[in-house]
């Protein structure tokens, strides 16, 4: 009780630098536990570029069912299909013939004739060309070759693209780099109410007959985060408990800094 006390005390006296020193220490034994729910929730944070390149397809409205879509969108690569209005079945109609050297009579005669059902097939960013080659071709098992038309690939990202590259770099580093600079701040606030606790240590080493008062009183504190900090282990899917004991340890660690204290400190 003695040195809980006086540990209270000090945090009463001090109360920035003592809450300061409480939330951020806090703050880095969550961030140690709940890794994966930090990294998570990182991720969600920062938008990120799902559409990637696509291409049209036009299939005979006789020969079109759902279930065409649905085994399209569960292969690999495939971030979504929308399915087309009338006007944008037109316009791609056109864009296709004219690909194939048909005049515009020739379209008009044969949007006249058949009646199509068009998708947009959209990958995600990250699809490679095997992925993409893949899609392309199932369509010939699911259908014959003349109840559908394949428009080609719009290419709308590169497969190196910086802005891609440079999202995915802020989502593996900032976790870290969040860390670090809680770190940061919890040693300069560390520090800072070590210089308080050592101040008082030394007055009381001058009426108790005890020895390694600030030792022990940095050590009272790490106690009570400690107990502070259990519900922590018990947020989220996966805690890791045994970042949870390092942690612990580290924080714990800085009380080795109070060994040596000043004996004359005022002087």
């Amino acid at each position: 009780m003695f040195y809980l006390t006086h540990l209270l005390k000090i945090f009463k006296t001090y109360p920035l630098r003592s809450f300061s020193f409480v939330c951020l220490s806090l703050l880095i034994i969550f961030l140690s536990v709940q890794k994966n729910l930090v990294d998570s929730a990182i991720h969600n944070a920062i938008p990120e570029k799902k559409e990637g390149d696509y291409f049209y397809v036009l299939i005979h409205s006789h020969e079109f069912s759902e279930s065409i879509v649905q085994k399209i969108s569960q292969m690999p690569g495939i971030y979504k299909i929308t399915t087309q209005s009338d006007q944008s079945i037109e316009k791609e109609l056109k864009t296709i013939y004219k690909e194939n050297d048909l005049t515009e009579e020739d379209v008009a005669l044969m949007a006249q004739n058949l009646k199509f059902h068009g998708l947009k097939v959209i990958f995600n960013p990250k699809a490679n060309n095997r992925q993409i080659l893949n899609v392309r071709e199932y369509f010939s098992k699911l259908l014959n070759v003349d109840q559908f038309i394949l428009g080609n690939l719009v290419t709308v990202t590169e497969k190196h693209d910086p802005t891609l590259l440079l999202i995915e770099q802020v989502q593996n580093g900032a976790f870290y780099i969040l860390l670090c600079t809680v770190a940061l701040l919890w040693m300069i606030f560390a520090l800072s109410l070590k210089t308080k606790i050592q101040e008082i240590a030394y007055l009381l080493n001058r009426y108790q007959r005890r020895k390694k008062i600030g030792h022990k009183l940095y050590l009272t504190s790490s106690m009570l985060i400690a107990l502070v900090s259990i519900p922590f282990t018990l947020l989220g899917n996966q805690p890791n408990y045994g970042n949870w004991i390092i942690s612990l340890l580290l924080l714990t660690s800085f009380s080795l800094t109070f060994l040596r204290e000043k004996k004359n400190w005022y002087t």
